[in-house]
């Protein structure tokens, strides 16, 4: 997944930098999957999207327009009650792992001070957007609810203490040093892109790639100095958000030249996510919604194709209905004619103006 921690790095700068201090004015949940929380800061609205779509978890500041139920759900409802009208306080990333958290301060019905978080756990179709107290760090809602039958770790319910995701012990490459590197990868057991990935949280595979890329054959300090010049882009936050088209689409924080492709640079990581996602949700909902009608009639004339066929030989050996009829009741009305075991009976035909004898 191209939508790693690094990424979020970016995608959460880019935030601090423009939505700190802003009001939360209004709130849509447009789909079960995204909500659309609009602060007004730096004298613009910026419309901040939490996806938790199965697929294209992610979350950005975007400009696409998205049309609302007449009925907000209850979630949205609840985030509207706490949230609208609250000043956002921070945004942070914990670590480089993909859960964030938005505090926003507001007040009560009463007037007195409120202080909630929003935290959005980035994790592929396990994502989910929690609405914690806190002061008493209880979940008061969330897009997801989770009983102890589906996550034994945890409970994501209204009411229960919020607990984080299970920790991966993995090291955080923003405190890594030269010496960490070389401690913590083992240099004799091959494939170093996984050991990375394996070690240090938030990097994705794609990144991890493109470290042994630049390092290219050689020794161990090769693999450091590159690892550590990836780290230092995020510490000083020198991105360049990029997407890829071709071989296949992907995009990033930053160029990746292990690709050896040609990409659109962006001027920010919301631009960038904003322009990648665009539709692609809706287009891949009714791309699997025309699969899933086609397998429909597909089946559907199967089924009618077997019926017709056995529909065809009744009517055909229903052209033979009428002589069957009359010779059943010929049969029945010679029935003192006919021993047990015989295969064929002479019986007069009284249908017959000359009554003939038929076999």
């Amino acid at each position: 997944m191209s939508f790693d921690g690094v990424v979020t790095n970016a995608v959460v700068s880019e935030m601090q930098h423009t939505l700190l201090g802003g009001r939360i004015t209004k709130i849509y949940q447009p789909s079960e999957t995204d909500v659309l929380i609009t602060i007004r800061a730096q004298r613009e609205n910026h419309t901040l999207l939490f996806s938790v779509h199965p697929t294209y978890a992610r979350f950005h500041v975007t400009k696409e327009k998205r049309a609302n139920p007449k009925e907000p759900p209850m979630f949205c409802m609840v985030l509207r009650k706490h949230l609208e009208g609250s000043i956002v306080e921070s945004i942070e990333q914990r670590g480089l792992e993909r859960i964030i958290t938005l505090k926003a301060k507001g007040k009560t019905e009463i007037g007195d001070a409120s202080l909630k978080e929003l935290t959005f756990e980035l994790m592929g179709k396990h994502s989910n957007l929690i609405l914690i107290d806190s002061e008493t760090q209880q979940i008061v809602d969330s897009v997801k609810h989770l009983g102890p039958s589906v996550n034994r770790h945890r409970s994501v319910l209204p009411g229960r203490p919020y607990v984080e995701p299970p920790s991966q012990e993995k090291t955080n490459p923003l405190d890594a040093t030269a010496d960490d590197v070389l401690r913590i990868v083992d240099w004799n057991a091959g494939r170093i892109d996984r050991q990375l990935v394996n070690a240090f949280a938030g990097l994705s595979p794609l990144l991890a790639k493109e470290i042994v890329d630049r390092a290219g054959p050689g020794s161990k300090e090769n693999i450091v100095e590159a690892f550590l010049s990836y780290v230092h882009i995020v510490r000083e936050q020198k991105f360049k958000p990029i997407i890829y088209r071709k071989p296949k689409e992907l995009f990033y924080a930053f160029p990746l030249a292990h690709l050896k492709a040609e990409g659109t640079e962006y001027t920010s990581p919301s631009l960038m996510l904003d322009a990648f996602f665009s539709g692609k949700a809706e287009r891949d909902r009714v791309k699997q919604q025309s699969q899933d009608i086609a397998k429909l009639l597909t089946n559907e004339m199967k089924k009618n194709e077997k019926k017709l066929k056995k529909l065809q030989k009744t009517l055909k050996d229903a052209e033979k209905a009428d002589m069957y009829q009359k010779e059943g009741e010929l049969i029945t009305a010679h029935m003192h004619l006919i021993s047990y075991g015989d295969s064929s009976v002479d019986v007069i035909d009284y249908y017959d103006e000359e009554q003939p004898t038929i076999r």
